[in-house]
């Protein structure tokens, strides 16, 4: 989880390049094999009008874990307890435009799955438009196209690790998740059929 030795404003960290932890957090549905993406705001200093996940900054003296919960609600409205730390990297970058242009991005950075059990239709969804002005569900295999592909209409990751890991993470979640449905369907099943007149 890590201990806070310091706060720093934001300008501060970028200006000194400082390390500090961020949360990622990708919504997914085993059922579908999609995974629900989001497009910053116009109005972001970093990344504006760009496609990614649930992002954003751990405040100081809060939990990794919270800042996830907390992110993920705020942004699309979406709570559970389905949400798995499933690994953390150390990114590096240097932001190229807007009002941070120049300066480095240092981050540790914990990736979360957060396992729907059913896609939630975006119109249902209540999107916090300071953060996120659209959402699609998009399909595991064509997130994996467009990461290796390097497309410019993503977030893309710093690190060269992170898109390989996050795949094969949502693959073994979205397997065991639909391992889970096909045994519970066949148990109701056989339920059915042991009942009188089934």
């Amino acid at each position: 989880e890590g201990q806070m030795i310091a706060q720093r404003a934001r300008t501060d960290v970028h200006r000194g390049g400082y390390w500090h932890r961020v949360v990622n957090v990708w919504p997914v549905c085993a059922e579908t094999y999609r995974v629900l993406l989001g497009q910053r705001a116009e109005s972001k200093s970093v990344d504006p009008g760009k496609w990614t996940c649930v992002c954003g900054r751990v405040p100081s003296g809060e939990s990794s874990l919270d800042a996830a919960a907390e992110l993920l609600s705020s942004e699309l409205s979406l709570v559970g307890p389905d949400l798995e730390l499933v690994f953390t990297l150390r990114c590096s970058r240097r932001i190229p435009k807007g009002l941070f242009a120049g300066q480095m991005d240092n981050t540790i950075v914990d990736v979360y799955l957060f396992m729907l059990e059913a896609e939630v239709p975006v119109e249902q969804l209540h999107v916090d438009e300071a953060s996120k002005q659209k959402v699609q569900y998009l399909a595991v295999d064509d997130l994996q196209s467009l990461l290796a592909a390097g497309d410019e209409a993503m977030v893309l990751p710093p690190h060269e690790e992170y898109g390989p890991r996050l795949l094969q993470h949502i693959r073994r979640l979205c397997g065991v998740r639909s391992a889970a449905v096909v045994a519970t369907r066949a148990k109701a099943r056989a339920r059915g059929a042991e009942e009188p007149g089934g």
